[in-house]
């Protein structure tokens, strides 16, 4: 079985392919990294440096992020390191900027992650293996969101206080997924090159969207369906918008391997009952 044969059996489980794309990905940022500086030492460096390191050239390599309990304070960084992970939040939106967790948004974070162990203990497994990071960004019109360019971060606003743990539980795999589309879009393209910037009705969104904004939807869509379906939670607004956005797509638009990731999402939700994902201990 090919890797992206093997990719596709995965989504249509209702897995993760984290532990699969993921090493490859690593290895290959290491590479392109060691190939810029053979000197530097990048054994514990995380994924979310890695990718600044290889993609982000305001990025010191000499300066490790710092954090605790997966928080990022931007305080405690560097001149330079303030500098970068500034140029990451300004490159997410216009007018985007970096800030510190309150303690009550610390907790609502924490409650969150629980809250995923609680009902879908082998995406948490995932998610302590490959989700290293939260950095919280204001300005922002969003309550959770996800960069290519730093892999393993979720960037949060102050919204989430807003927010149940349950909500909250749910855009962690919302974000989860968008990282897991961004490992299969490494090993093949997902898009039509002549439909990259052809736009369309997203439905999760309510504007118009390229085809690959529109996929990020459908995919976070799949795994949020997923994880309500395990915690018990009402999923069929969710579920329309999925289905809605499926219908978005063209034959036009999307890559085989492409509309392939679509149908193995679809599957997975057309024929998996609401079960309780089984505990790995």
């Amino acid at each position: 079985m090919s890797l992206k044969e093997n990719c596709l059996d995965i989504l249509k489980k209702g897995a993760w392919t984290f532990d699969v794309l993921g090493p490859l990905f690593r290895s290959a940022l290491m590479k392109r990294v060691q190939g810029q500086n053979p000197s530097l030492s990048l054994q514990d460096r995380s994924m979310m440096e890695l990718t600044l390191l290889a993609y982000r050239q305001t990025h010191s390599s000499a300066e490790p992020v710092c954090f605790t309990d997966l928080i990022i304070d931007p305080t405690l960084q560097s001149e330079a390191g303030r500098a970068a992970l500034l140029d990451l939040a300004e490159s997410t939106v216009d007018g985007g900027s970096t800030a510190t967790f309150t303690a009550d948004e610390q907790t609502c974070i924490h409650a969150a992650i629980e809250e995923v162990a609680k009902y879908a203990p082998d995406t948490a497994q995932e998610f302590r293996r490959w989700i290293t990071h939260f950095l919280k960004l204001d300005g922002v019109p969003f309550r959770s969101a996800s960069h290519p360019h730093a892999f393993g971060c979720i960037f949060l606003s102050s919204r989430i206080t807003t927010m149940s743990s349950s909500e909250l539980a749910t855009s962690l795999v919302h974000e989860m997924g968008h990282q897991d589309l961004f490992l299969l879009n490494i090993i093949d393209r997902l898009i039509q090159e002549q439909a990259d910037y052809k736009m369309a009705h997203a439905p999760f969104q309510g504007v118009l969207r390229p085809p690959i904004g529109r996929l990020h939807s459908y995919f976070a869509l799949y795994r949020m369906i997923q994880f309500e379906r395990l915690a018990g939670l009402d999923t069929q607004v969710h579920c329309r918008l999925f289905c809605e956005t499926r219908e978005s797509f063209t034959r036009e638009e999307l890559t085989d391997y492409g509309f392939q990731i679509v149908e193995a999402a679809a599957t997975f939700i057309g024929s998996h009952s609401p079960l309780r994902e089984q505990r790995v201990l």
